[in-house]
């Protein structure tokens, strides 16, 4: 096609799009390229939307979603250093500090603002994962993260459709969730296949046995636990002197029950890490050489790069599969 053909298309479809969303109150976030070759201008309309890849968002869980994203894109787009320096960027300075972002929020049970933050992770994540294995972030930090970045979604997606906003009138028949998890599905996919760049280096890490693994789905296809958490919710499993299945909801472990191991501050106080059940002690320093890496940008061909000092707490977790994980918080 020409330019000025793709030019009308692009403008029907942005027009039937913004009809859709001022009709839905939803955000229409489209996953896939609408115009292929075979697309005609006549082909685009309302179904048409409907029949790509996409989600209709609630507009306060899109748009914490968009700007994270647009953050961490601007960074890697306008990187004018190697793709190591920038992959030590986008975890310091996004990916540790958005995890600990989203444990506050799982801590508060805030599921709608939790949601928000893990659809940030989620639509940079399909855009780019090059950072995941091109840096010098320790290996266990890179663990703990995806196995907190697998916890998280299991627990989010244990609240209902009007909590997380899946229910959207005017959307597709049945709702987004169905749809959502296709999508997810597939990232889990991507990203264990980048995260098998690990597995042959495996030995190279003292602080590391295990490569990084994302575990939303069992190899079935289906939620982690889900089949546990049907049968604990049974009348046998209510028994008194029952205990819940490993794995189910009560058996999960969450986020402020974690028990603090590492910390490399003077400045943290027992009462900072003071939490029900959780041993008080003061931990040993954490195995973190990288520094944080902050970029300033002062003109469009003008980077200025400063390093700075970490303040991380390390903290140990198991997660629904059995897997032990070091997880790494900004404080």
């Amino acid at each position: 096609m020409n330019r000025s053909e793709y030019k009308a298309m692009v403008d029907k479809f942005n027009g039937l799009t913004t009809a859709l969303e001022a009709e839905t109150n939803h955000k229409f976030v489209c996953l896939e390229d609408p115009f292929s070759s075979k697309i005609k201008l006549e082909d685009i309309n309302k179904e048409y939307l409907f029949k790509l890849s996409h989600l209709l968002l609630q507009k306060k869980h899109f748009n914490p979603a968009d700007k994270f994203g647009r953050k961490v894109r601007k960074v890697s787009e306008n990187w004018m250093g190697g793709g190591t320096g920038c992959g030590n960027v986008i975890w310091y300075t996004y990916m540790f500090p958005k995890m600990s972002e989203i444990a506050k929020h799982i801590d508060g049970k805030k599921w709608s603002q939790a949601f928000g933050s893990m659809l940030g992770l989620f639509l940079y994540l399909n855009c780019n994962t090059q950072f995941i294995s091109d840096t010098e972030v320790d290996l266990s930090c890179i663990s703990g993260w995806f196995s907190q970045f697998t916890e998280y979604w299991l627990e989010i997606l244990e609240q209902s459709d009007k909590v997380l906003g899946l229910d959207c009138a005017g959307g597709l028949p049945g709702g987004y969730r169905a749809p959502f998890l296709v999508l997810l599905k597939k990232q889990q996919t991507d990203l264990n296949s980048e995260l098998s760049n690990y597995e042959d280096m495996i030995e190279e890490y003292s602080d590391c046995d295990e490569a990084p693994i994302v575990e939303i789905f069992d190899k079935a296809g289906k939620l982690i636990g889900e089949a546990e958490n049907k049968e604990n919710s049974s009348p046998v499993t209510k028994k008194k002197g029952k205990e819940p299945a490993a794995g189910s909801k009560k058996a999960s472990l969450p986020a402020a029950t974690l028990k603090v191991v590492q910390n490399n501050t003077e400045s943290a106080s027992s009462d900072k890490v003071k939490k029900e059940g959780v041993a008080q002690k003061r931990p040993a320093d954490p195995p973190l050489a990288s520094p944080i890496i902050k970029v300033k940008k002062t003109s469009a061909k003008n980077t200025k790069v400063a390093v700075v000092k970490p303040s991380f707490v390390q903290t140990e977790q198991v997660t629904r599969s059995g897997r032990k994980s070091k997880t790494v918080d900004r404080f």
